[in-house]
């Protein structure tokens, strides 16, 4: 084959490429009503399902989207993963409580209760995160969003809690604000790409075990290079401005569609002890349109 083909050939190729990437990295449209969508608001008061999320789960939401199939956005999850030391996050299957109940409550009667068990050697951390995963397109438009849930932590459970908005506007890079409360001693900070290292410190708050709290992320979407986040309880309203965002790369499984995955649970950093927390009111609504 001579090189004039060779090269008309490769030429072909790049066009080709640059015509897929375009078409599955183009822009999300536009709401001037983005101002006006809740995305959702969990008060757990009806009892609802908390579904696991499992691998099995995962690939078969995977193929329902790619059919147009988004039923899954409209239910309750449990997603429970655990860290290895390498730093790479897989789901994991031992057993935990994830359920409604009427032992604590921010507001109404119920929230959801959840255990989060140590973590075996080898291992950074456990987690256990309420989820909402979204993938309908006609939810998903630029703009900007705020993520919370309020938290109750008993006596003896110390926990680094967690809110995260992960946004997935292509399956060539990915987007993940995210806010952490320690509770053993009040730090609030936020995990970057070099999350293995632990997380990043923005201040301390004057944090209470027994007692609810809100921990809530603002992002726009059309903004990649920082976010707001804050802490709010009965006695203290703290504001922090985060001037990064962690920032992934290639994930093939979310070729062809835009996603959010929406988390508030807790990271369980413990050897030895399984830990328990409360959740209520969470909720994902837009404060701002295009």
């Amino acid at each position: 084959m001579s090189k004039k083909k060779i090269l008309v050939i490769a030429v072909i190729c790049v066009v080709i490429i640059g015509g897929l990437l375009f078409v599955f990295t183009g822009r999300r449209r536009r709401s001037a009503s983005l101002s006006t969508l809740a995305l959702f608001e969990d008060t757990y008061e009806e009892s609802p399902p908390i579904n696991v999320m499992t691998d099995e789960e995962w690939q078969k939401m995977i193929d329902d989207t790619r059919k147009g199939d988004y039923w899954r956005d409209e239910e309750w999850w449990i997603e429970k993963g655990w860290i290895n030391n390498a730093g790479q996050y897989r789901f994991e299957t031992r057993e935990s409580i994830a359920r409604v109940t009427s032992e604590k409550a921010h507001t109404g009667l119920k929230s959801v209760k959840i255990t989060i068990p140590e973590a075996p050697q080898g291992y950074l951390g456990v987690g256990r995160y309420l989820a909402r995963y979204i993938r309908n397109p006609e939810l998903i438009k630029e703009g900007t969003y705020e993520i919370g849930a309020w938290f109750y932590i008993p006596e003896g459970s110390d926990l680094v809690l967690y809110v995260e908005f992960e946004d997935h506007p292509s399956w060539i890079q990915f987007y993940l604000p995210n806010v952490i409360l320690d509770t053993k001693d009040g730090s609030i900070g936020y995990y970057n790409k070099e999350y293995v290292r632990g997380y990043k410190t923005l201040g301390r708050v004057s944090f209470q075990h027994e007692t609810w709290f809100k921990l809530w992320v603002t992002y726009d979407t059309r903004n990649h290079s920082g976010y707001t986040c804050g802490y709010e309880s009965a006695t203290e309203r703290v504001f922090f401005e985060v001037n990064e965002i962690w920032t992934g790369g290639i994930q093939p499984w979310y070729f062809g569609y835009d996603a959010l995955n929406l988390y508030a649970g807790g990271n369980n950093l413990s050897k030895e002890n399984e830990h328990t927390l409360y959740i209520d009111d969470f909720y994902v609504k837009a404060v701002g349109g295009m």
